[in-house]
């Protein structure tokens, strides 16, 4: 994931993402990502999405000047990663997560409030 300053300047911010599905700022303004299941990643999880921080997947490090010829362990992996706020079972639910929104509305949408919702993508026959 990368930042873009307001004076338009492309920063690197989060990496190890497989394929990120939805993006979402909670009512407090934090980040959150879902990310989709396969290789290093198990199933659809949700992220909390912090600068700096590695989730999972290795292949972004090959732009990362601190791996240049070096060779990525999976040790190296484990070591690094941030682990996921929830691991969403892939079938019951679904294949992957889309978006994550927060019920803000004061309770006008039942006994949901400050609760995180998301909208399954994908065949839930999986």
């Amino acid at each position: 994931m990368y930042e873009i300053t307001p004076q338009g300047v492309f920063v690197p911010f989060a990496t190890g993402f497989r394929q990120a599905m939805g993006l979402g700022l909670s009512p407090e303004g934090e980040l959150f990502a879902t990310d989709v299941s396969g290789s290093w990643v198990p199933t659809s999880v949700l992220l909390h999405v912090q600068k700096g921080r590695f989730y999972s997947h290795p292949d972004g490090l090959k732009w990362d000047p601190n791996f240049e010829g070096r060779q990525v362990t999976a040790e190296m992996i484990r070591q690094m990663r941030t682990p996921p706020v929830v691991y969403v079972p892939r079938g019951p639910m679904g294949s992957a997560l889309g978006q994550p929104v927060w019920d803000t509305t004061g309770g006008r949408f039942g006994p949901f409030g400050g609760q995180n919702f998301h909208m399954p993508t994908g065949p839930a026959w999986w």
